[in-house]
């Protein structure tokens, strides 16, 4: 719940960094697996891209 708040007031700062919406959005994420059924929870977040910021930058790159 901490962390949906923080998303959202990060999103309502409408000044947030690509790496500040990036963070938001695997948190957002994470916690949507762990609202799951117990027996979902660990499939959920065994499939969450887990790449950190940098190397999703690079990869975006030609």
């Amino acid at each position: 719940m901490m962390k949906t708040t923080c998303l959202i007031a990060l999103l309502l700062l409408g000044a947030c960094s690509s790496r500040a919406w990036y963070a938001g959005v695997q948190h957002g994420a994470e916690d949507a697996c762990r609202r799951k059924p117990d027996a979902e929870v660990q499939r959920c977040l065994d499939r969450l891209n887990k790449q950190d910021y940098d190397s999703y930058e690079k990869s975006r790159q030609p």
